[in-house]
């Protein structure tokens, strides 16, 4: 599959995409041509969704293509071709990820051989676009969230990581450990860009708990997406048999596959349906490896952000609604963040 590379084509798109403005009217969209081409692009369409689109002189429907959907697109051209067009799922990074998405197919010729583009992008098509099934971007959250879970239950135990969960719950943190506060971001794209939902989440004292919090980390996870499974690869499938492996009381158990299935959607009835259930959600069983994992201290004073006491002047603005994306660089200072699972859990320990 494609590397993650081609980054002036990148930085190019992500700067385009947010300048689209969403339609007025009905099947509508506004579409950039980049560099002057006028046989592939990136468009928005009335409803706010991204999508890419291209042209074919000829279909390009194959098997090979498996299960890619893939939409034929009227539009109204000099150029006589067939057009197509990608969907991306509507969600904070939608914007992001069709810029990302296309400036792989573009590395791999997609304005001059769409169906070799798309078969040698493959899995990452399959990934970042459309289906009919959960949510895609519900799932890379989870999985992020339990690739960080199953790293602590090795440390100190799984009946503790869960403990310590919030899961599908609304709050401002995914993980409350005895002071520490950690919020989970995760990602296909191949930076730290996430999305700030509240400045709650960025903000000393907000846990939704009566814990004294000391202590607050944003664990960045990039994830890439992988067409078959090898040494170091996993599933959200996986993820969930080794941390149920680890539950040998049957409330225990109960209780993660409760906040599991409420992530997706689902009501746990009992151990045999929740795998069943997972079984039967065809996107769980996507395999993936660990691209990046950043571990910041988001209180670090160098993280120019927004918080909470910076919204306090602002008296008509409720500052729990105030939200932002974010691009953190890899590197802050020497400390700041660290990398790597065992080095991230070593952290939020307070092993160092």
């Amino acid at each position: 599959m494609a590397k993650f590379s081609n980054f002036s084509l990148l930085e190019e798109a992500l700067l385009a995409v947010h300048k689209l403005g969403s339609t007025t009217g009905v099947g509508k969209a506004h579409i950039w041509w980049p560099r002057g081409s006028s046989q592939s692009g990136i468009g928005l369409d009335s409803e706010g969704r991204y999508f890419i689109i291209f042209s074919s002189p000829v279909g390009i429907e194959s098997p090979t293509l498996g299960k890619i959907r893939i939409q034929r697109k009227e539009l109204d051209t000099k150029n006589k071709s067939v057009w197509y067009a990608l969907y991306i799922p509507k969600f904070d990074q939608s914007a992001e990820t069709a810029a990302f998405l296309y400036a792989e197919l573009e590395k791999n010729n997609l304005s001059d051989d769409p169906k070799k583009a798309l078969e040698s992008c493959y899995e990452l098509v399959l990934a970042l676009t459309e289906s009919d099934t959960v949510s895609r971007s519900a799932i890379v959250g989870l999985v992020g969230e339990l690739f960080l879970l199953n790293s602590l239950a090795t440390n100190f135990g799984a009946v503790r990581a869960i403990d310590c969960w919030y899961g599908y719950t609304q709050s401002n943190r995914d993980f409350n450990f005895e002071g520490c506060g950690v919020e989970v971001k995760t990602t296909l794209l191949p930076q730290s860009l996430h999305t700030i939902s509240s400045v709650k989440q960025v903000s000393l004292g907000f846990a939704d708990t009566s814990s004294n919090e000391k202590r607050l980390y944003l664990a960045s996870i990039g994830l890439r997406p992988l067409a078959t499974e090898n040494s170091g690869t996993f599933s959200l499938r996986t993820l969930i048999r080794e941390i149920m492996s680890r539950l040998t009381n049957q409330d225990d158990a109960a209780r993660f596959a409760t906040n599991v299935l409420e992530y997706l959607g689902h009501e746990y009835t009992s151990v045999e349906k929740f795998y069943d259930t997972l079984n039967g959600i065809e996107i769980t069983g996507q395999m993936y490896e660990i691209y990046f994992m950043r571990t910041y201290d988001i209180l670090d004073e160098n993280i120019k952000i927004i918080r909470v006491q910076d919204t306090a002047e602002f008296a008509m603005i409720l500052g729990s609604t105030v939200s932002y994306k974010i691009h953190l660089p890899n590197m802050i200072d020497k400390n700041n963040p660290v990398n790597g699972s065992e080095e991230s859990v070593r952290l939020i320990l307070g092993k160092f």
